[in-house]
């Protein structure tokens, strides 16, 4: 049983950040040159697919913000261009392992919680 439930959340991980897809792969399909470019389509792309599933995750939101942040730096001129990808890149990565972490604790908690049934046949004990 526990198994299970543990397998049901390591498939539910595949899509990471909730339902739809995830906020990163818009700004990664737009990638086509400057990192402001790729935010402004990003934005753009992710808007509409929010728009058509009529919900964006708080994650999403908070990797746009972010991305936003680091092209009005670019723009000033603050930080470069590649700086900029490998912050974006770094920040995605903490955003995909917070969000592990949080899964994996939840379903040890579900697992704990869940009822344990326990047959024995002579010397032996099974418990599932």
């Amino acid at each position: 049983m526990r198994w299970l439930l543990l397998c049901g959340v390591a498939l539910g991980l595949g899509g990471c950040m909730g339902g739809g897809k995830p906020a990163w792969s818009y700004y990664e399909a737009c990638d086509a040159g400057s990192f402001t470019a790729m935010v402004d389509c990003g934005k753009r792309a992710r808007a509409v697919g929010c728009a058509e599933a009529r919900t964006c995750s708080t994650n999403g939101d908070t990797y746009a913000a972010y991305a936003d942040a680091l092209a009005a730096k670019v723009r000033a001129r603050e930080i470069t261009d590649a700086d900029a990808r490998l912050k974006l890149v770094e920040f995605r990565s903490r955003l995909v392992s917070d969000q592990r972490t949080a899964d994996y604790q939840r379903a040890a908690v579900a697992a704990a919680a869940a009822p344990v049934t326990c047959n024995r046949i002579g010397n032996t004990t099974n418990c599932y």
